[in-house]
């Protein structure tokens, strides 16, 4: 790792696997996390809203459901993304329709089935419902006529939570 941004790396690597140390760097190099979001993140509620990465038009979220939940009906107006499942168990429904059948959601969670990117326009309407555990997904974006904030606060649609709410009311809502 000759770059200097990444000798502090280098220096906690001593003795660890030349492989992970390698990747590690790479990621880090590919991924340009430094461009992340200095705020971190924000909680509404029912939905956790971390930022990874943005650089505008894009920005990368981790969206973390914590515990079971129906997250309402809503769209982004702002927001062209691409969402990958990491973990957990939603039915996801999208434009009126369940995007995933059941059987193909036991086939991934045993292993069986690749999760497959979940494109949502700016228009395309959608809500889910988590019946157990912890759901989690990056929300890859690209948005339209403004600088990125967070996607708990483009939402057009009934607030998800009491806490979503009151951010809107503080003026944090796009």
């Amino acid at each position: 790792m000759s770059n200097p941004e990444y000798a502090d790396l280098a220096q906690l690597a001593a003795g660890a696997d030349p492989d992970l140390v390698d990747f590690v760097g790479r990621y880090i190099r590919r991924a340009n996390w430094f461009a992340a979001d200095p705020l971190g993140g924000r909680d509404f509620g029912n939905v956790v809203c971390l930022s990874l990465y943005r650089k505008p038009p894009f920005q990368v979220e981790m969206v973390i459901i914590p515990r079971p939940t129906l997250v309402v009906e809503h769209c982004h107006p702002h927001i062209d993304a691409f969402e990958f499942h990491l973990i957990g168990d939603m039915n996801l429904v999208l434009n009126g329709r369940r995007v995933f059948a059941p059987e193909h959601v036991e086939a991934w969670k045993r292993g069986e089935l690749s999760a497959r990117p979940v494109h949502i326009g700016p228009r395309d309407w959608h809500h889910g419902e988590i019946t157990e555990g912890t759901v989690a997904f990056l929300s890859i974006q690209k948005w339209a006529d403004m600088d990125p904030t967070s996607v708990g606060l483009d939402w057009e649609g009934p607030p998800a939570s009491p806490e979503q709410e009151r951010a809107w009311g503080a003026g944090a809502r796009v």
